[in-house]
């Protein structure tokens, strides 16, 4: 038996006889609480791991309902008796195809527009690409900064940076006008200007809520405060975010977060994982652009929200095995760098267990060792 993710199903050749999908139900990432089914080409992605030609004469596919018989014999004519959505070209949407363009340059170098139609008829959308398309997203990459004045188009070092870090070129503006704007660095400013892209993750913000997370801000935010009403619960999402990362590199207990704002441990994950991300990208954003200043603190910033800690904990968490809860005993205990470890092992043991504490040791000697 094996138990699997999804990703089991994206083309491994690994024949089974039976194919269980547990639940047709996934969260989505960007909206953060919010599940939503799998669509029926993936259902038949995954079912089609089963009785594979060479092994077996039939395969089986279950899918588990764990709801009223009404739901099953929906599920059944969704997933059983339809058939799946029509693959389409991701390339109509501008971030794709922003992306598209940065990628194509960053490979195949300076390229006209005759060159770029040639190779965007080579995709999916073929042919049947509106024709003003190529023209506007050039212009527009170039009036953003992305590629240089001038014909053939070619990337800025901006651009490049941008599509070297698989970043959406929306989500890099709003990096890049943010920082321009901020007259002073702020850690909660930059983690809701990022929190405030396209990339960023989604949570309900109640009224009441509202009113509170306001009242937690405690420096000039690199985005106004807007007036239209969608924009504003873009705005409070993200302020939220930002609040509930700040507590998190701040070292607050993890079960109090979840309290506090009403999220599960999954959620809190994705938000950190996708925070990381995003404040990875914003450092290099700011270092290839010259802004010194926010590209140091970002950088802080983003160790800071993969290890979940202030930032003298910073060295310890660089040893493998060590995360916030076993970096603070230590520093709380004296041992405040990997060199105290190494010079410290009887002790380090005794707080951290023989056998933990033994590993620990060696692996601080093998980050000393990496050191130039």
């Amino acid at each position: 038996m094996i138990v699997s993710t999804p990703t089991l199903a994206a083309g491994v050749n690994l024949p089974a006889r039976v194919v269980i999908v547990g639940d047709i139900h996934r969260f989505n990432r960007r909206i953060v609480g919010y599940q939503e089914e799998i669509s029926i080409m993936e259902y038949k992605q995954m079912s089609g791991r089963a009785g594979r030609p060479g092994f077996d004469r039939v395969g089986e596919a279950l899918i588990v309902v764990r709801a009223s018989r009404s739901s099953a014999e929906r599920i059944a004519a969704k997933y059983l008796k339809s058939q799946p959505e029509p693959i389409e070209s991701r390339l109509s949407s501008e971030r794709a195809f922003y992306s598209f363009l940065l990628s194509t340059l960053a490979v195949e170098g300076p390229s006209d527009l005759k060159k770029l139609r040639e190779l965007i008829g080579e995709t999916l959308m073929g042919e049947d690409f509106p024709g003003s398309l190529l023209e506007e997203s050039v212009n527009w990459l170039r009036s953003n900064g992305f590629l240089r004045e001038g014909d053939p188009p070619s990337l800025t070092d901006f651009g490049r940076k941008v599509s070297d870090l698989y970043l959406n070129p929306l989500t890099a503006k709003v990096v890049r006008e943010g920082l321009s704007s901020l007259s002073e660095p702020c850690n909660l400013a930059y983690l809701h200007l990022l929190a405030y892209t396209p990339d960023a993750p989604l949570v309900g913000v109640s009224r009441e809520e509202e009113i509170q997370l306001y009242g937690e801000v405690d420096c000039e935010l690199a985005i106004p405060e807007p007036e239209e009403e969608y924009e504003r619960s873009l705005y409070s999402s993200a302020l939220k975010i930002a609040l509930i990362v700040s507590d998190w590199v701040n070292e607050v207990d993890e079960d109090t977060i979840l309290s506090a704002f009403g999220i599960g441990s999954g959620d809190l994950r994705s938000i950190v994982e996708t925070m990381d991300w995003l404040s990875y990208s914003a450092h290099h954003i700011a270092k290839v652009l010259g802004m010194e200043v926010h590209s140091e603190r970002l950088r802080i910033l983003n160790l800071r929200v993969k290890n979940g800690v202030t930032v003298e904990l910073l060295d310890l968490v660089r040893i493998q095995d060590i995360g916030r809860k076993r970096a603070r005993v230590l520093y709380h205990n004296g041992i405040r760098s990997v060199e105290d470890v190494v010079s410290n092992p009887a002790k380090v043991k005794s707080l951290l267990g023989e056998k933990v504490g033994e590993k620990v040791v060696q692996n601080a000697a093998a980050v000393i060792a990496r050191l130039p």
